[in-house]
């Protein structure tokens, strides 16, 4: 339920500008404290110059606000990262794909992406090392404003016509600007695919808090060794990268080996 705000908080700035008083309603700075930004640093567009809750949104999304430009500049410069890199031969997934988007055409429901199954794969990977009771994954959007992560809730827990309509949600409001602040916060893992634009492999850089990034190419045929005869079969490479201080080589290496596996038997993505 959206409530009225009459009252007008107002806020000191701190350095060069403590003579100057920012306004913003309380709805707006509850909103900015949830996204961990500062009201001091969003352009105000109400009354006055007040910041109001249009104003946290397009910050959250263009990354603005002191605590936010603090975080999110080259974070590879504050995370001691490491990386690695898997491959999976997704013959298997790419048919899956084909049969599961057969049936929900008839049914009328959601078309279900390559990008919807990395997501699954991913929060089950991340609910089964190291264990989660739940796994809250985060989107890179690309956006006319730049990069926007908005967070796929409980995705280890939705089905995967659920998953599907709920992240083209996400990104379709992401590439519009009208995501709620709360769907800008949170997660543990970053997904960014880049295999539409034909990139094959590339690492990406791990966006705090999340503990991790998951990058993600396109699919190629490549020769491997089935049962002895060699065979062409699409393969898609991965690079995870990590942040050192929250999870170590080990618990990596065995994601990876478990997200490679769910990709290689995607029916494990349907339980």
């Amino acid at each position: 339920m959206t409530r009225a705000y009459g009252a007008t908080a107002v806020a000191d700035v701190p350095g060069a500008a403590a003579d100057r008083r920012v306004f913003s309603s309380p709805l707006a700075r509850r909103l900015a404290r949830e996204a961990g930004l500062s009201p001091e640093g969003i352009t105000g567009t109400g009354p006055g110059g007040r910041v109001v809750r249009r104003d946290v949104v397009a910050a959250v999304a263009r990354g603005e606000g002191a605590v936010g430009r603090g975080e999110s500049i080259d974070s590879k410069h504050f995370v001691p990262h490491f990386h690695l890199r898997g491959s999976a031969r997704v013959g298997e997934l790419l048919a899956l794909r084909r049969r599961l988007n057969e049936y929900t055409g008839r049914e009328g429901t959601s078309h279900i992406t390559v990008n919807d199954l990395l997501l699954k794969a991913a929060a089950l990977a991340h609910r089964a090392v190291p264990a989660y009771d739940s796994v809250d994954v985060a989107i890179a959007v690309a956006t006319e404003r730049g990069l926007v992560t908005p967070v796929l809730r409980a995705a280890d827990r939705l089905s995967l016509t659920a998953l599907a309509e709920t992240a083209a949600d996400l990104a379709a409001r992401a590439r519009t600007g009208r995501l709620d602040p709360h769907e800008l916060v949170g997660g543990t893992l970053t997904l960014t695919n880049l295999g539409a634009y034909g990139t094959e492999e590339f690492a990406a850089v791990v966006n705090p808090p999340h503990a991790a990034s998951l990058a993600v190419g396109a699919s190629r045929d490549e020769a491997v060794v089935v049962d002895g005869q060699v065979r062409a079969e699409p393969v898609l490479r991965a690079t995870l990268s990590v942040d050192h201080r929250l999870v170590d080589g080990a618990v990596a290496a065995r994601w990876m080996r478990e997200f490679t596996s769910l990709l290689e038997q995607p029916t494990r993505l349907l339980l």
